[in-house]
């Protein structure tokens, strides 16, 4: 059975759930320019970015499964999320700017 916990964010008197299958595995927050690993599982873009090794091949951080493609934005899910999640969306596109 899938996970359907919530995660309650609330920034600018603005509250929204965000269940678990929204949030990556690296940072444990929503998705911010979602990608699919070729093993299934999703991340951000710029976590998997990060752990991305230029030496020896890359890996998934949930399963450990080998990846030989640089991820590309799932441009579907990114939409959906900036729709269903607006708030949260724009937080993390002010997160991810100030750090990059």
């Amino acid at each position: 059975m899938e996970n359907t916990t919530l995660k309650h964010v609330d920034h600018d008197e603005h509250e929204e759930e965000i269940p678990d299958s929204f949030c990556c595995c690296v940072c444990l927050d929503l998705f911010y320019k979602p990608i699919v690993l070729s093993c299934g599982y999703m991340c951000c873009f710029w976590c998997i970015h990060k752990s991305m090794s230029g030496v020896r091949e890359s890996k998934c951080p949930t399963c450990r499964h080998q990846y030989y493609h640089f991820p590309t934005v799932c441009q579907l899910l990114h939409f959906l999320l900036l729709k269903l999640y607006p708030v949260a969306y724009n937080r993390r596109t002010n997160q991810t700017l100030a750090l990059h």
